[in-house]
């Protein structure tokens, strides 16, 4: 009796003793770099802001005499990190902080590539430094550490020199034959020339979004093996006035299958829809008529 007793007071012991030991604080991303113009010297006094996935400025730095600047980031969030300076032209990087559960309490240390700014004054796509990260960074499991994403930065200089124009947005669903969402479907806008504008693929759901700027005649393809190629017309011209704006056309696409004997080929060199603008509505629309060879041929 007296060694329960013993147990039972040794146990509540124990208990009592853990319940007063401090949880282990979960590690950080700490980002380290600076801040450079396009002739390497070192800017001051930019602001770097740091957003969370809704959107909400969570934290804000601005850089001294040498251009640094240092902020930490909680792990298994999404974070978006601008840049801004009265005279130069914004940028932004996205930040992934996921992380394996095992090493969530371990601090993490990355050198930032040093970010590059440019003036106001230099001629650049203004759409691809408002809307288009720099780069991205995550963790590399295979390396055990934080690193970017090269591609992006290949992608984002590439928009960087596109034309300093607006765009017509093409976005919406692709279905395939049995009217389910069709993924990786290869969407591509091309100039009557030939020449590659835009491309993209259909995300799980069966989204895209394509870009096609002002002042272009374009046919966007809808490719997959299993079905026949669909694609619709873009006459992006508008007036000169009106050069920077962007428009955005909802544009869902029904694909047929090849093995569909009921679907007139004949139809598939067809447009299944036109773009253009329209004076009376104020923006691009899909030509209601423009479908109709299409519809009737199919």
């Amino acid at each position: 009796m007296k060694l329960k007793l013993k147990y039972a007071a040794l146990t509540i012991l124990v208990l009592s003793a853990l319940s007063f030991i401090t949880p282990a604080e979960q590690g950080n991303l700490n980002v380290s770099s600076k801040v450079k113009n396009q002739k390497g010297d070192k800017l001051s006094g930019v602001l770097v802001s740091i957003s969370d996935s809704t959107g909400v400025i969570v934290d804000t730095i601005t850089t001294g005499n040498t251009g640094s600047y240092k902020f930490k980031l909680s792990y298994n969030q999404r974070y978006k990190v601008s840049y801004s300076l009265d005279g130069y032209k914004p940028i932004f990087m996205m930040y992934d902080t996921k992380m394996p559960r095992s090493k969530e309490l371990l601090d993490y240390y990355y050198k930032a590539p040093e970010e590059i700014m440019i003036r106001d004054s230099l001629e650049f796509n203004d759409r691809a430094f408002a809307n288009k990260p720099l780069t991205e960074i995550a963790f590399q499991p295979n390396l055990d550490k934080y690193d970017y994403n090269p591609d992006l930065i290949d992608e984002y200089l590439g928009h960087l020199v596109k034309l300093n124009v607006g765009v017509v947005i093409l976005k919406g669903i692709v279905l395939d034959s049995a009217d389910a969402p069709a993924k990786n479907v290869e969407v591509l806008a091309e100039s009557i020339e030939g020449e590659l504008i835009d491309k993209t693929s259909t995300n799980d759901s069966g989204r895209y979004e394509l870009e096609v700027p002002f002042q272009q005649n374009a046919t966007v393809t809808f490719r997959d093996s299993a079905h026949h190629e669909t694609f619709v017309t873009v006459n992006s011209k508008i007036d000169t006035s009106r050069i920077k704006e962007e428009f955005v056309v909802l544009t869902d696409i029904k694909l047929f299958s090849k093995t569909d004997t009921s679907a007139n080929n004949r139809a598939f060199q067809l447009p299944s829809e036109e773009i253009a603008f329209s004076p009376g509505t104020d923006g691009f629309i899909k030509k209601a008529e423009a479908s109709k060879p299409f519809k009737s041929i199919l």
